[in-house]
């Protein structure tokens, strides 16, 4: 089940971004993934949409700057803010809308096959729905010209890593 739609906003074209490629990139690696992972369940504290905002030298602690530069080579942007989050808000969705942020990266530090709903929703130009594949490791890439939200979470955990640009934030 999605949530409401704003059908003034489908017409953003999501051809500008990478969200749209069928192929799936991959960047992290399952240990780094799990290091991430650990140290969100070690901190979330209960609270059901856990966001943690860091710095690249905290996410180099604990991934590796060889890992950090990695992902620092798929940034297609310069970024400000790193936020690691964990997310178990059942019966939630995020609807519709445009990020604040003007580019924003994310990567997927657990598969979308270990949650049930929590699913990244595209809305193309022509009205259609694109909902991407997001096994771990993977990445997806959007500007603030493409409306997004996501469906209804069900059950399960979804773990995330995202790399933003925004006009203020964490000096990463």
């Amino acid at each position: 089940m999605l949530c409401k739609v704003n059908p003034s906003q489908v017409q953003n074209d999501l051809s500008k971004t990478t969200v749209n490629s069928r192929e799936v990139l991959k960047i992290l690696d399952t240990v780094e993934c799990l290091a991430l992972r650990t140290v969100l369940d070690r901190e979330y504290g209960g609270v059901a949409d856990f966001k943690r905002i860091m710095t690249v030298g905290e996410l180099a602690k604990l991934i590796g700057i060889a890992a950090v530069e990695r992902i620092s080579s798929y940034i297609e942007h310069d970024f400000n803010t790193i936020i690691l989050r964990r997310c178990r808000a059942e019966g939630l969705c995020i609807n519709f809308h445009l990020d604040y942020s003007q580019k924003t990266m994310q990567i997927a530090l657990n598969d979308d096959t270990e949650y049930v709903g929590g699913r990244l929703v595209f809305a193309t130009n022509d009205g259609a729905l694109y909902v991407p594949t997001r096994p771990a490791e993977s990445v997806t890439i959007h500007n603030n010209t493409v409306v997004h939200g996501v469906s209804t979470f069900y059950s399960g955990v979804r773990y995330g890593l995202f790399f933003l640009k925004t006009g203020s934030g964490v000096v990463a």
